[in-house]
């Protein structure tokens, strides 16, 4: 995967995160709120496990 791919599905991740999470408290839809962690969970995971390939 190339590092502009990899920033890309890490924007993204982020993005729905946040958008998730916003809907969540808003509207106080546990289902969003649990997807908006799950999101942000595999942004933190994406963000310290990239392996450099030599």
């Amino acid at each position: 995967m190339t590092d502009t791919t990899r920033w890309l599905i890490m924007g993204f991740l982020l993005f729905a995160a946040l958008i998730c999470y916003t809907l969540g408290f808003s509207t106080e839809v546990m289902a969003l709120l649990f997807a908006g962690a799950a999101f942000e969970l595999l942004f933190w995971l994406g963000l310290f496990t990239h392996n450099k390939q030599e």
